[in-house]
């Protein structure tokens, strides 16, 4: 990882590219503010500096990772039709052909009561009685993620999600040509003619 976003990311007199990354690597995996961060590594000045420096640091390596890293491996355009017809298992190629087949499903992040009102309400979800947020997923016949997109708030259910996916993405609906397999669970039933 160091060496991809090497090239992107600048030294300056606060912080070295690799101990930036040292501190995105560790705010994910512990979740110490920042302030705590820029203590571990000896950044001068008062708290509010350290805080600030981290802060930065870890926003700059965020970026570089969703301009760089992420088009390379998630989002419909990382993958020709050829390389998503590969994906296929046996199953798939018995039941539908040598066809790009995509399943999609829901998926679901739950979170805590927002002391804002109007998040809460828009997070509830009646279906499971919990705060959510949820993300659509789109993957191939063998696992493959393709693609996920959200966040949408959920009181959002598949078919509503569907929808405005399938009326925003443009780029996904001319990846998919006529003939192309969509596998959805019944929650997508009231969205069927989105699909053709």
């Amino acid at each position: 990882m160091f060496m991809l976003i090497l090239s992107h990311i600048r030294s300056s007199c606060n912080r070295e590219a690799r101990n930036a990354l040292a501190m995105f690597w560790i705010k994910l995996k512990t979740n110490l503010s920042f302030r705590q961060i820029g203590s571990l590594f000896n950044i001068s000045g008062d708290y509010e500096n350290r805080r600030k420096v981290v802060s930065r640091s870890f926003d700059s390596i965020r970026q570089v990772l969703v301009d760089k890293l992420l088009p390379k491996h998630l989002g419909i355009g990382h993958l020709s039709r050829s390389e998503a017809i590969d994906h296929n298992t046996s199953f798939s190629n018995e039941f539908f052909g040598k066809k790009v087949t995509i399943i999609w499903d829901g998926t679901y992040f739950y979170t805590g009561k927002s002391s804002s009102h109007e998040f809460q309400r828009s997070t509830y979800s009646g279906q499971k009685k919990r705060h959510l947020v949820k993300f659509m997923s789109l993957c191939l016949a063998d696992g493959y993620c393709v693609d996920t997109l959200g966040p949408f708030f959920g009181t959002q259910n598949d078919a509503s999600i569907t929808n405005h996916i399938t009326k925003t993405k443009n780029a996904l609906m001319e990846w998919c040509e006529p003939g192309d397999i969509m596998i959805v669970d019944r929650g997508f039933r009231d969205i069927v003619e989105a699909f053709s």
